[in-house]
């Protein structure tokens, strides 16, 4: 958690003060140059490597610059490179396009582009302070050459972010038919519907917002069979293709707020030994209980998947790096590691490779048998962008072989398949799966080979590539009643906003909304197109009489008549 303190932000607004054109560029960020990088989100979208948002640190004549990166990178994946001299592309993004911290980007492999700028938080550093970036949601489309279009598909002035806002924090994944955000929270920075919120405040935001890139079907979960009142924040989702007929999402480590947090509440943090899926085949949530080398609890860590073996053997590798207590100090030395969680024997295993530093706020992605960690903080001393200790990864890009479990400076564009080190394989010796199931009906799912499951790419809390399905329909699990619901009162259905937000973006190609509830439309060729959004929230005045809606038990289902396809705009 981040909170600013008025003096700290004072002392720092006049220390850091920089002239406007010290900014990020390729003359000021190199490899010598180079600090740190964090609270950035990045994506993997065909043989690139996208960076968006955070925050960046270098040197600028002999000082130390610490500013929030309005630029968006991207790296060439197609071409061998070494950690020192990777050749990042400097992009310019429109003026009016946010850069978020914490933020999460989804690739959408059906219509080839990037969902961007719809979570997240506004930095407090100098540069932007005071700054909450206005609600917006934005796609980028890619080009062949590293670059490409940005397009703003819905603007700030649309009269339904009177309803909506932006959460910040939460879990997410995604796969190529589609996406998920579970929890995440509201602060001042967020966006300006929420501004008023006290500045060491963070509203926890119960639920899961589902989404299908192919037929624009959004539906809003009841996340309370996740545990508590629903809510997460500060872990990481790994999309699993290998296993159920439609894959399965695997939550690992972050925390499990109450209602209101501020600077004084402790975090809950999630145990490691008690293994969190959702199936989107039957919306249903799973726990096994995982044995091995269990992990101790953290946030802001990273993780990668990547299937291994074939045929029967078919196993799937979750490869988690690093992260904090939510504490800063020394402690955090103990969470500087790898480890393996290897489905499906749900084991873990602590990797015996080199200890490159305690790290946080980073980001990691599976390509062939290599894992590329990006950026990330010390939180020995916070974590803090202004912590003057270079970063062992230089450029702030790491390179770890998974197949040989060993650092490397080189990334190599056409490496060998991954295959399993003896250290994991030799989990299934004996057996495939765990002595018993936590839950028994799980075994029929997690003994289902998913017919598309590939190799995937990962990305720590915005997920990883892999075919995948979204649920269509279905009975959500049930929301608790008395003081828990009362409890999810306060921000659940902020998702259904950011659910029905994005629903209109990748329909504002087609038609402008005739009401906030029902859309009708005419195509082309004359057919009438209807868009219908099943919400009974009603909204209760909560926190300095910020407006947040009520979650009331039912699933929402915000989708598109039959249509084949949606179109993004022009």
């Amino acid at each position: 958690m981040r909170f600013l303190s008025p003096l700290v932000g004072f002392l720092a607004l006049v220390y850091f003060a920089r002239p406007s054109w010290a900014q990020l560029s390729p003359e000021n960020l190199t490899a010598n140059n180079f600090i740190r990088r964090g609270y950035h989100s990045s994506v993997v979208a065909q043989d690139w490597l996208y960076i968006d948002g955070g925050e960046v640190t270098f040197m600028f004549n002999d000082e130390q610059l610490a500013v929030p990166s309005n630029t968006f990178f991207s790296l060439d994946l197609s071409i061998n490179w070494t950690t020192a001299s990777a050749s990042l592309n400097f992009l310019d993004k429109p003026a009016n396009c946010p850069s978020l911290n914490k933020g999460a980007l989804w690739y959408d492999a059906w219509d080839g582009t990037v969902f961007a700028e719809f979570s997240g938080e506004s930095s407090l550093l100098p540069a932007s302070f005071n700054q909450t970036w206005p609600l917006s949601i934005w796609r980028f489309t890619p080009d062949s050459k590293g670059s490409g279009e940005w397009v703003e598909t819905i603007f700030p002035t649309d009269p339904m972010w009177a309803h909506f806002t932006r959460p910040s924090s939460g879990l997410t994944a995604f796969a190529p038919l589609g996406g998920v955000y579970l929890g995440g929270y509201s602060t001042f920075t967020t966006s300006p519907q929420t501004n008023n919120l006290p500045t060491d405040s963070q509203v926890p935001l119960p639920g899961m917002v589902t989404h299908n890139f192919q037929t624009g079907v959004f539906n809003n979960e009841s996340a309370a069979a996740f545990g508590g009142i629903g809510t997460a924040q500060d872990g990481v989702m790994v999309y699993v293709s290998t296993f159920g007929s439609g894959g399965l999402y695997v939550a690992l480590a972050g925390a499990a707020p109450g209602p209101i947090e501020n600077s004084s509440t402790p975090l809950q943090l999630r145990d490691m030994n008690n293994i969190t899926l959702y199936d989107p085949a039957s919306d249903t949530w799973y726990w096994q209980e995982a044995t091995g080398d269990i992990p101790e609890p953290r946030i802001n860590s990273c993780a990668a998947g990547v299937q291994g073996g074939a045929g029967s053997n078919l196993t799937f590798d979750i490869f988690l790096y690093n992260g904090w207590t939510g504490t800063s100090g020394p402690e955090n030395d103990a969470l500087d590691g790898m480890y393996v969680l290897s489905l499906p024997a749900f084991r873990w295993t602590k990797i015996n490779a080199e200890a490159m530093g305690p790290r946080a706020m980073h980001t990691c992605h599976t390509v062939s048998r290599q894992m590329i960690v990006v950026g990330g903080l010390d939180p020995t001393s916070g974590p803090s962008i202004n912590d003057s200790r270079k970063d062992t990864f230089p450029l702030g890009l790491g390179v770890f072989d998974m197949t040989e479990l060993t650092w490397t400076t080189r990334y190599v564009e056409n490496a060998a398949p991954y295959a399993q080190a003896s250290q994991i394989k030799s989990i299934y010796s004996t057996s495939r799966f765990p002595k018993s199931w936590s839950r028994p009906a799980f075994d029929t799912v997690i003994k289902t080979i998913n017919p598309n499951a590939t190799l995937s790419s990962s990305l720590n809390s915005t997920g990883n590539s892999g075919i995948g399905a979204i649920p269509s329909g279905g009975e959500a699990a049930s929301m608790p009643s008395g003081s828990t619901v009362a409890l999810a009162i306060v921000a659940g259905l902020l998702f259904i906003g950011f659910a029905v937000t994005i629903l209109f973006l990748l329909r504002s190609r087609r038609r402008r909304r005739a009401s906030l509830s029902t859309v009708t439309v005419t195509e082309k060729d004359g057919t009438k197109i209807t868009v219908t959004t099943y919400d009974r929230a009603g909204s209760v005045s909560e926190m300095a009489d910020t407006p947040i809606n009520e979650l009331d038990g039912s699933k929402n289902i915000v989708e598109l008549n039959a249509k084949s396809r949606v179109e993004l705009p022009a």
